[in-house]
């Protein structure tokens, strides 16, 4: 018997439609599926009528088994298929954009089965948490890399590893949810559906780690690129730069053991340093926003996270409030020159 599967990916933009994409040409004589995105107006009337492009290295492929919808403006005006109960709903928005994404998309994800945050960040999951808690909510963190171009169209800039898994913790709560043999298979599905799509996905018994770890990375390079204007290997060519980048991630890790999180071992200062080094011809996704004239970024939840923790804990975060406070300060200036 065959298994309908029906996914949506909420704030579908250069990842979410990169995801969906793949997603869409997946077949399987186990289960047929149905992927819905919901994107801007602009984008839905171009993938629409012309199918989701796909650009990876010289090649350009076409994806049309995509039902499009575009985003709901608040007050509510437009109409959401809020009757379809999704099996997994990701969410692809930027972090900033979660408090009003869940109170847009409400009645899809109180339906969803499985809600799935696939974004940068640290504590992205708390807003969700809160309001809806007794959700099932999964984490997924990609170092795939995706740009969208001006007609909507996705760059494929870079493969990468995709790692998902359970968050089973509520937050200031001592209660765990449970984890049912069900929701274990349901994981191992929508790891081998992302497999199957061409997203190499890995499974991991605990993705707060793995969602640390890659904010330690981006702690420690987006905030700094978006300052200078500087390319990841170009910054850690400055002596003076390269010790601040460091200095960024020591406070970070100082954070993380003192709230507790299980986060190994690793050098984490030589993990950004080498990140930065495989890919020193990036321009970073802050520096890049910033550079586009956006007036919002991802700093509250990277930076701006290290020092909302490090004063509840009275840790020294006075690098990263300095960083944290400089890209308010550009997000200002952007939004005075977009006035």
């Amino acid at each position: 018997m065959v298994k309908n599967v029906n996914i949506g990916i909420i704030g579908a933009g250069a990842i979410g439609c990169l995801f969906g994409g793949y997603i869409s040409q997946v077949e399987s004589d186990e289960i047929e599926l149905n992927i819905h995105l919901y994107t801007r107006e602009k984008c839905k009337k171009k993938i629409s009528k012309e199918g989701l492009i796909i650009k990876k290295g010289g090649s350009t492929r076409k994806f049309s088994k995509l039902t499009i919808f575009d985003e709901p403006v608040l007050p509510k005006t437009k109409i959401l298929d809020t009757n379809y109960a999704f099996t997994y709903l990701f969410l692809t928005t930027k972090a900033y954009d979660n408090a009003s994404a869940i109170l847009e998309y409400d009645d899809l994800i109180k339906k969803a089965k499985y809600f799935i945050i696939l974004q940068n960040g640290i504590g992205n999951e708390d807003l969700i948490v809160e309001k809806f808690p007794n959700k099932k909510i999964l984490r997924a963190i990609t170092t795939n890399g995706a740009l969208m171009e001006e007609d909507c169209s996705i760059i494929h800039t870079g493969q990468g590893l995709t790692k998902i898994g359970l968050i089973s913790q509520r937050k200031g709560n001592s209660n765990q949810l449970k984890i049912e043999q069900e929701d274990k298979e349901n994981l191992e599905a929508i790891k081998n559906i992302l497999t199957l799509a061409g997203l190499e996905t890995t499974i991991v018994e605990d993705i707060e780690k793995d969602c640390w770890e890659k904010a330690f990375i981006n702690i420690g390079i987006n905030a700094f690129g978006a300052l200078t204007g500087l390319r990841n290997g170009e910054m850690i060519q400055n002596s003076g730069l390269k010790n601040l980048m460091e200095c960024a991630v020591i406070e970070a890790v100082n954070v993380a053991k003192a709230k507790g999180v299980n986060i190994g071992k690793k050098n984490y200062v030589d993990l950004m340093l080498d990140v930065a080094r495989r890919t020193s011809n990036n321009k970073n996704s802050m520096l890049q926003d910033i550079s586009k004239g956006k007036t919002k970024t991802e700093i509250s939840f990277l930076n701006g996270k290290i020092v909302k923790y490090g004063k509840q804990l009275n840790i020294d975060v006075n690098i990263n409030e300095v960083l944290t406070n400089l890209i308010y300060g550009l997000e200002i200036s952007n939004r005075i020159k977009n006035t």
